[in-house]
């Protein structure tokens, strides 16, 4: 694909992005009383896919909280 942005332009709307993807879980993390640091919510998540009946999509939520886990999120 093509666009006529810049790569430092494509990393901001990026890093927006991930503040505004956070933002959400915090709010969720709130709503649902979780007392917790958010990388022990991650990892809370991450337990909850483990034990999913959907394999196929508790795959892909698994290896993306560990992406995010690795990454300090």
């Amino acid at each position: 694909t093509t666009n006529d942005m810049t790569a430092d332009q494509i990393h901001e709307v990026g890093q927006r992005e991930v503040a505004r993807i956070r933002a959400e879980m915090q709010q969720v993390m709130q709503d649902a009383g979780f007392r917790g640091s958010f990388p022990e919510f991650l990892t809370f998540l991450l337990k909850l896919t483990l034990h999913s009946s959907d394999r196929r999509r508790a795959g892909v939520q698994s290896c993306c909280l560990r992406r995010a886990l690795a990454q300090g999120a």
